[in-house]
C-alpha cells in the first residue's frame, strides 16, 4: 500500500524522468492495455487535485505496482 507522499514521489518521476520511468510507464500501460494517462499531480493550490491522485492510483495500481517493482526504474 502506497502513502500519498510515496504517490507524489513516483507521479514526479515519471513526469521528470523521460529517459527511464516515463517509456517504462508508457510501455507498461501498452502491456496491460490501459489508456496511456500521466498520473495526476497533488498541488497544493487545488483543492481536488489529492482525490484526483488517490482515484487515479486506484484505478491504475496494476501499472504503478509492476513500474515500482521494477528495479530499473529505481522507485
Amino acid at each position: 500500500m502506497l502513502t500519498c507522499l510515496q504517490l507524489q514521489k513516483i507521479s514526479f518521476k515519471v513526469i521528470y524522468s523521460t529517459t527511464i520511468v516515463l517509456p517504462s510507464w508508457r510501455r507498461l500501460l501498452e502491456e496491460l492495455k490501459m489508456k496511456e494517462w500521466i498520473i495526476p499531480r497533488d498541488v497544493a493550490m487545488h483543492w481536488n487535485s489529492t482525490y484526483d491522485m488517490l482515484a487515479f492510483a486506484f484505478e491504475y495500481r496494476k501499472a504503478i505496482d509492476a513500474l515500482t517493482a521494477d528495479r530499473y526504474n529505481k522507485l
